[in-house]
């Protein structure tokens, strides 16, 4: 677990703590039937070469977050309507 300042504990794996810099979620949009968030972590250049593991870490958070929170994921629908015989 590493912290960032004011923040959760974030399990970005073998991160060392000094190489999260800033770890920062907004409320970016609040539309009719989602509320869209940035998550911006920022990390010292020694990280860098775990960019990738990083992204799909924080993204695997996120999505745990809002599971254990109760929040879904609205998917869009499409309703087809056939007219009758």
């Amino acid at each position: 677990m590493i912290r960032g300042p004011g923040t959760a504990s974030l399990p970005l794996g073998s991160v060392p703590s000094g190489q999260l810099v800033r770890v920062d979620v907004q409320l970016a949009a609040a539309k009719t039937s989602s509320l869209d968030y940035v998550a911006l972590a920022e990390f010292t250049g020694e990280a860098a070469a775990r960019y990738f593991d990083l992204r799909r870490a924080m993204q695997r958070l996120l999505l745990q977050a809002c599971s254990s929170n109760g929040w879904t994921i609205p998917f869009p629908q499409l309703v087809v309507h056939r007219p009758g015989p």
